[in-house]
């Protein structure tokens, strides 16, 4: 957990070109807040937050979990510009 703690992966984040959407429980702690500044740092990236829910907003409340992201992925193209070549 320490690892995690001081793992700082910042500088990286501008890098991100794929569509992004970040998720968080309003009820988990400062995570949120964390969140919002990471999608401030992706071009382009949109940021959610759920009510009453904490640290697994997926799992607390998945109905507004998943029309967040049924929402956001048919903003996705099928081959989004960022998608690697197989």
């Amino acid at each position: 957990m320490a690892a995690l703690q001081n793992f700082d992966f910042r500088a990286d984040l501008a890098r991100i070109a794929c569509p992004t959407l970040l998720i968080a429980g309003a009820m988990d702690g400062t995570l949120p807040a964390g969140m919002r500044r990471m999608a401030d740092e992706i071009a382009g990236a949109e940021f959610a937050l759920i009510e009453a829910a904490g640290h697994l907003p997926n799992i607390e409340r998945p109905a507004a979990f998943n029309r967040l992201l049924a929402d956001f992925l048919k903003t996705v193209p099928k081959e989004p510009s960022c998608a690697s070549e197989t």
